[in-house]
């Protein structure tokens, strides 16, 4: 499936359901973006950079991977006409899975980029659909989960690379809206990406 056809089937199953869907992804968007800043620790404790940075760190591996995971389960439940917000605590359900999981992604993307900034992007793109892949199959191990992240994206890096800068193209846009536009965006972008994994998966 083509990425036009992507963004057109995410358009389609959402039309009539965005209010169904905008405040849920805004509540998952604004939690990570606090727990997860290391300044406001850092303002709010007074504490020192590499302090806050530790705390941010600990936050994001704690709720923000769980959070991440929930969020793949929420997104195809989407795509399956379900819309079940619940499913966003998924993650939590196998809350070591989900955080071991989002910290072994999170290191490998660091270290890629340290190396230089294509093999970052490269790992990025290869373990993409780990949280897709755990939140679908919970008995699954964390190793062979990246294994099969490895082999379904193999062809398809470029396709979700162009699906990836084209919302990132639009919600730059909305700030001309004053991000009002990034309400709708937000949410047909996440169902986009399950119908991405949903297609790999076939």
């Amino acid at each position: 499936m083509e990425n036009s056809e992507i963004i057109r089937e995410s358009k389609s199953i959402l039309r009539g359901n965005y209010g169904k869907v905008i405040f849920p992804f805004l509540i998952v968007i604004i939690v990570n973006n606090l727990l997860s800043s290391a300044e406001v620790y850092q303002n709010l404790f007074s504490i020192s950079e590499i302090e806050s940075g530790v705390i941010s760190l600990a936050i994001t591996v704690l709720i923000t991977f769980p959070l991440s995971v929930g969020v793949a389960s929420y997104s195809i439940s989407i795509t399956n006409d379900l819309f079940d917000s619940n499913k966003l605590f998924d993650g939590f359900k196998i809350f070591v899975k989900s955080a071991v999981a989002g910290l072994i992604y999170y290191l490998v993307i660091i270290l890629g980029f340290v190396l230089l900034i294509v093999p970052g992007i490269y790992a990025a793109l290869t373990f993409s659909q780990v949280f897709y892949i755990i939140s679908q199959n919970n008995d699954i191990g964390i190793k062979e989960a990246f294994k099969q992240s490895s082999t379904m994206m193999k062809g398809h890096k470029w396709q979700l690379f162009k699906l990836i800068i084209r919302y990132a193209f639009y919600l730059i846009l909305s700030v001309f809206t004053l991000f009002i536009w990034a309400l709708w965006l937000i949410p047909q972008m996440n169902v986009s990406f399950a119908i991405f994994f949903r297609e790999l998966n076939k």
